[in-house]
């Protein structure tokens, strides 16, 4: 049995890596676009299905028993605004000057598709976030790091120095809390990661 991992993100790829779980790359080419006023976590999950469902629909042999699909999107939530990813760097500096001094919520969807049905869930990770004083800010966006990443920091990369706290899955702010994952192949598909080749 295969894993096919419908995303491009290279932290995915390491946590998945880490984990032990083999997997192959089908990066999703579905419209990312939500409705106004969508709920980040009815987004997260929103997106994982399209995503998902997107890779099933370009590559039709992974329609079988021999195949789980696996897709997962991930929004900063700060008082029910979504942090995507900064379109440049006044966005960037918007988004952390947000979350800088306070808590955030970080939600990643999942979907998994496997013999023709899917099951989809979010998980929510809670970050606390020091103040940061100009300085600092302005070598952070000076950095590539706040560029590719939803709410502008990796949590394991240089933005590590600010962040005073968590409550929930570390794995998930990473962008895949690889524990829901594998509990979501048992329980909806009874796969266990050792099924994978």
């Amino acid at each position: 049995m295969k894993l096919i991992l419908a995303s491009g993100s290279p932290r995915r790829r390491e946590i998945l890596s880490w984990a032990g779980i083999p997997f192959e790359v089908c990066v999703s080419d579905a419209d990312e676009n939500l409705k106004p006023g969508t709920s980040p976590v009815d987004a997260v999950v929103m997106l994982s299905e399209k995503k998902a469902f997107a890779v099933l629909h370009s590559h039709p042999e992974f329609d079988g028993e021999d195949y789980v699909i696996l897709a997962a999107d991930t929004v900063v939530d700060l008082d029910g605004e979504i942090f995507g990813k900064p379109t440049d760097r006044a966005d960037a500096e918007r988004m952390i000057r947000g979350i800088a001094g306070r808590e955030h919520r970080v939600h990643t969807g999942i979907c998994l598709i496997h013999g023709g049905k899917a099951a989809s869930l979010s998980e929510t990770t809670r970050v606390k976030v020091d103040r940061i004083c100009e300085n600092d800010l302005k070598w952070f966006l000076s950095q590539k790091e706040p560029y590719d990443k939803a709410g502008a920091y990796a949590i394991q990369g240089l933005f590590s120095r600010f962040v005073s706290g968590i409550v929930g899955d570390y794995f998930n702010v990473m962008g895949l809390p690889v524990h829901q994952v594998v509990k979501l192949m048992q329980t909806a598909f009874g796969i266990q990661p050792s099924d994978f080749k």
